[in-house]
């Protein structure tokens, strides 16, 4: 009898003698970028134990604004954009929210999305130079927020 193929989750890789949960966050300058690689545990596991232990790591993920932008990339809201000028100036505003510092040189894309107030947002906007650009990023904002709260349960609502 033939050996079945594993359906292994999104994310998980067999890595020597070991599954590894090595979670994908998305394209920065046209080359894939991963978060840390997380073991799962050996290749004796059951499917059920893979599975578990997966969704464990998935519902444990810090939940903050680089991860609500990075899950907004790649999702296909933003793969129907009509031209492609228009996902390179939203990737390049990501890029820019979560990079922007705070006088403390803290990240805007640190801030966990529980924490995000409207303050926080106003105070970060006014740091960007442009009224266009400013809209630019609110609006971006806007939209990553919407896709989170509908592709998960657990997103506070947007104040």
């Amino acid at each position: 009898m033939a050996k079945r193929k594993r359906k292994l989750p999104r994310d998980v890789v067999k890595q020597g003698n070991r599954f590894v949960y090595w979670p994908y966050l998305g394209c920065e300058n046209g080359k894939p970028v991963r978060g840390p690689k997380k073991t799962l545990g050996p290749l004796t596991m059951t499917d059920n134990e893979i599975w578990e232990k997966y969704s464990f790591l998935r519902n444990h993920i810090k939940k903050n604004v680089e991860w609500m932008l990075r899950h907004y990339l790649q999702s296909p809201e933003f793969q129907r954009l009509a031209n492609k000028k228009s996902k390179d100036n939203r990737r390049m505003y990501a890029d820019k929210i979560i990079n922007a510092t705070n006088g403390n040189g803290k990240r805007f894309g640190d801030i966990p999305l529980e924490a995000l107030q409207p303050p926080y947002i106003k105070k970060y906007l006014m740091t960007v130079t442009g009224n266009e650009t400013r809209k630019k990023h609110h609006s971006l904002l806007n939209v990553a927020w919407d896709v989170c709260i509908n592709d998960f349960t657990d997103i506070p609502d947007n104040q």
